[in-house]
């Protein structure tokens, strides 16, 4: 298994499929995101999936206590993954060119390989997603996130939108694990 943590989030990959964690912060990458000219702006994991799919998957933990910053309203954040959906695309294109790393640029070739395109955005909203109180305000948001998302995402031909939390594990499309970590307050 491919284990890393993201935003307090433990992901394991299993090793079969490569996966890129912290694409934007490689360093083809925070070339492009600080130029004055680019200002990308990246998913945080990419994998490939059987060798045909890739996945650019936005990671947002809205169940931490962080007070004074509240979730984002769905279509903000809709707008915010279509955004870096593009701009990681783009920079798949240049690490595939100039990534220094041989290991990424091999990443970045591969993925320009893939047929299919899924984006996904694991999204923690409530502390126990199972809980009764706000669990429908929860299911809501997905669901309105999911949906504009697809229409903000429909010009990438993007084959799946997919919008899934740490407990997730019914999801057929994901083929990976997630937790919070040991330190997630």
């Amino acid at each position: 298994m491919t284990r890393f943590e993201q935003d307090d989030t433990v992901y394991e990959f299993p090793d079969e499929y490569p996966v890129l964690p912290g694409f934007d912060e490689q360093a083809f990458y925070r070339k492009l995101s600080g130029s004055d000219v680019f200002h990308a702006k990246g998913c945080d994991i990419v994998a490939i999936y059987r060798g045909t799919s890739l996945y650019l998957i936005e990671a947002k933990d809205y169940a931490h206590a962080h007070p004074g910053k509240p979730r984002k309203k769905s279509g903000d954040l809709a707008f915010e993954v279509a955004r870096k959906s593009f701009d990681t695309l783009a920079c798949i294109v240049v690490g595939a060119h100039q990534a220094t790393d041989e290991d990424v640029r091999r990443f970045c070739s591969d993925a320009l390989d893939c047929e299919d395109l899924y984006i996904v955005v694991t999204v923690e909203l409530s502390r126990n997603p199972h809980a009764r109180m706000g669990f429908d305000d929860d299911v809501l948001y997905r669901r309105n996130l999911q949906e504009q998302l697809k229409r903000n995402v429909k010009c990438l031909g993007a084959r799946h939108i997919i919008v899934t939390w740490n407990g997730d594990d019914e999801n057929a499309h994901k083929f990976w694990t997630s937790r919070w970590s040991a330190t997630h307050d």
